[in-house]
């Protein structure tokens, strides 16, 4: 079996489908279990979902106080 450690600093979040499949609620769920297991870096763009992914995203970031959030 191998026992490799996984560098979660290299794993991003996807937040592609904030806002359009996945409620206020749910993704703070999803960013609070990512940032407790180490996972810092969010995929964002202004493009997803014309905007409202990012701003959605931002919003949950900035209720949660995480400073180090990529």
């Amino acid at each position: 079996m191998n026992n490799q450690i996984i560098d979660l600093s290299k794993i991003r979040l996807g937040s592609m489908m904030n806002s359009l499949r996945v409620d206020e609620n749910e993704c703070m769920e999803i960013i609070s279990r990512a940032y407790q297991i180490g996972i810092k870096d969010i995929d964002i763009s202004p493009s997803y979902i014309s905007g409202k992914s990012i701003r959605l995203t931002s919003k949950i970031v900035n209720l949660l106080n995480k400073k180090d959030i990529n």
